[in-house]
């Protein structure tokens, strides 16, 4: 009866560490896991309800917006809270924010092992190998409803979508 209590305790801390463990990506083919920052989150709002779309009832320390100069109409605000949250603060927070008509997205922060902050946001950046895969990159973003926002004009085969 002993060893199946070791066991099974064994068995849940070796499940808590691999939930964990989940959050990661790839530079120059290693991985480098990344730990939630609970303390913060972006937000993207309409540029004219930026103060209004974060009524949330949870306490956050100022609120600085900026336009966001890819997308014209939206503000991008960075969101602290007093004290690190919970992880069912947390959550609770990010729903009540997502169920806003005046929220367009909510963003986690992550914290590499380095302690850099990284934040997150609904774009993402491609390189192409070639400038005539542009065509090709047009065609994929049509077949898949994603929206090529911009070539970067300093480094031609990098886009945002």
């Amino acid at each position: 009866m002993k060893r199946l209590y070791i066991l099974t305790l064994a068995a849940l801390f070796a499940g808590m560490v691999c939930y964990a463990q989940n959050e990661y990506y790839y530079y120059k083919g290693s991985k480098q896991w990344l730990t939630l920052d609970r303390t913060k989150l972006n937000v993207t709002v309409a540029a004219n309800d930026a103060q209004e779309a974060l009524v949330t009832g949870v306490d956050f320390g100022d609120i600085v917006f900026q336009d966001d100069n890819t997308t014209p109409g939206l503000k991008l605000g960075s969101m602290v809270f007093s004290d690190e949250a919970s992880e069912t603060t947390y959550q609770q927070t990010i729903d009540m924010l997502l169920n806003n008509d005046n929220v367009i997205a909510v963003h986690p922060n992550y914290v590499t092992a380095e302690n850099k902050e990284i934040g997150m946001s609904s774009y993402f950046y491609v390189k192409l190998n070639e400038l005539s895969d542009n065509d090709m990159l047009s065609q994929l973003a049509a077949q898949t409803g994603v929206i090529i926002v911009e070539q970067n004009e300093f480094m031609p085969l990098w886009y945002t979508l």
